[in-house]
């Protein structure tokens, strides 16, 4: 039932309302962060209704959050009654208090009392991101940690954007800036042991922090110690470049 909803609920959502909201968040992408999960609703107009937010978790139910009871699986309004303008945060839950996972997240808002599975009472379109929470980049495709994956340009948590295509809307100096301290850092600490072409594990900062617990090499320990997660993620993106066409494998260091 849920999953013919949610086709339905996307389906439908392309449909012109006369008052169109966008759903946002700083960060899509969470991963060993102080970063919340948070949720921003921008009004161009006020909407006055009941605001709802549903997720969907691995056994495929559909769960609607509320501010007292948590995850309900029958429809309850998140925000009842209230008046909606301008740009509010209606959502942030700390980072550590969500379990790993990839979560979607669907937003409309609703005459009053009236319910969100009725789409005559929407008062506006549905809304949806889609948030990936403690997968490391390799998997969320977020290799620069900025919060949005590389492949996600409109930063709606989706992977379908063109290839490395958030990196066209960066500052050129700032990405070269960060490429060109990874290249410091790795020849400094890295490359008596490896060259730029022969370890492409290191593209991948969380295996990199973990891979003197697999080795048996005092001297790397020490380095590793000594370099902090900026520096991992800069060492990372290098590697991303100087590596771009060996086949990146997630294989133990």
């Amino acid at each position: 039932m849920s999953r013919i909803f949610l086709i339905f609920f996307l389906f439908i959502s392309s449909s012109t309302f006369a008052a169109e909201v966008t759903l946002s968040s700083p960060s899509v992408v969470l991963f060993q962060t102080d970063s919340p999960f948070k949720l921003v609703l921008t009004t161009p107009t006020a909407i006055a209704g009941d605001l709802y937010l549903a997720t969907q978790l691995a056994d495929q139910q559909l769960y609607f959050l509320t501010q007292e009871m948590g995850l309900q699986t029958t429809p309850v309004a998140f925000a009842k009654n209230q008046s909606f303008s301008g740009q509010q945060t209606i959502l942030s839950i700390p980072y550590g208090s969500i379990p790993t996972g990839i979560y979607p997240v669907y937003q409309v808002i609703t005459a009053v009392n009236q319910s969100p599975f009725e789409t005559s009472a929407w008062l506006t379109s549905v809304q949806n991101l889609q948030f990936t929470v403690g997968l490391p980049p390799h998997i969320s495709h977020d290799e620069n940690r900025d919060g949005i994956a590389d492949t996600d340009c409109n930063g709606n948590g989706l992977n379908d954007d063109a290839v490395d295509c958030e990196k066209q809307s960066l500052s050129e100096t700032s990405f070269t800036s960060f490429q060109s301290e990874g290249k410091t850092l790795y020849e400094k600490y890295c490359d008596t042991c490896h060259d730029a072409t022969s370890y492409p594990a290191a593209q991948f900062p969380e295996l990199t922090r973990i891979s003197p617990n697999y080795v048996d090499n005092n001297a790397k320990k020490a380095i590793i110690n000594r370099l902090t997660d900026d520096d991992l993620d800069k060492i990372a993106s290098y590697m991303g470049q100087a590596t771009r066409q060996t086949c990146r494998l997630v294989s133990t260091p």
